[in-house]
């Protein structure tokens, strides 16, 4: 048996929202039972979570998780934050078949593709793979953390059932932008992220 309470998004009330996500059941055994609202940070601004197998899925109205690098309106802004990054200008075709710049930032073995997107406050993320030690998120994740270090920045209390998660994928509930965290070993080793951008030639 697997439920989850996530009739959510007709409350403007925040502590009504957390107070709905209240359980998720991975088996018919009470003991299988996760109260998330019970040990989740209220900063993750919880909207649902699950976990099916090996992954952790975690829906969050928090706009951190779409500027995951940080909130930048320009590419030198991004560039002074995050030295580390080699950037390149690619060219993408949107629906309107006109053209616009995708601005990919290297390092090493890993890329993110941002876009100056008119309707947003800052660069969106198209895709990216980070896959080497030393980026970091805006919020601290990076490759080679422990998955407890990960889990505690979310919830402020583990549970039984996290101890058989190798991924973590958090939706943002703000925008179409999806993140993969992948463990080995109980360590953070790839992070992913995808958006509902229809570009062609990228």
């Amino acid at each position: 048996m697997i439920w989850i309470n996530t009739n959510v998004w007709g409350f403007s009330n925040k502590e009504r929202k957390r107070e709905s996500v209240v359980q998720f059941a991975i088996g018919s055994n009470s003991k299988d039972t996760i109260d998330f609202a019970s040990i989740v940070k209220g900063n993750t601004e919880l909207v649902e979570a699950s976990i099916n197998r090996d992954t952790l899925k975690i829906v969050s109205e928090n706009r951190s998780f779409f500027y995951p690098f940080g909130r930048y309106k320009s590419i030198s802004l991004i560039r002074s934050h995050n030295p580390l990054f080699n950037i390149i200008i690619e060219k993408a075709k949107l629906p309107n078949r006109s053209f616009t710049n995708i601005y990919k930032l290297i390092y090493k073995n890993s890329f993110v593709k941002l876009i100056k997107d008119p309707d947003l406050e800052g660069l969106g993320v198209v895709s990216g793979k980070i896959k080497d030690k030393g980026l970091k998120l805006q919020n601290g994740v990076e490759v080679g953390m422990t998955k407890s270090a990960f889990l505690n920045l979310y919830f402020n209390d583990s549970a039984p059932q996290f101890e058989k998660i190798k991924v973590v994928e958090i939706i943002s509930g703000a925008a179409g932008i999806w993140h993969y965290y992948y463990f080995k070993d109980d360590v953070l080793s790839s992070i992913a992220f995808d958006s509902d951008y229809v570009l062609d030639g990228i």
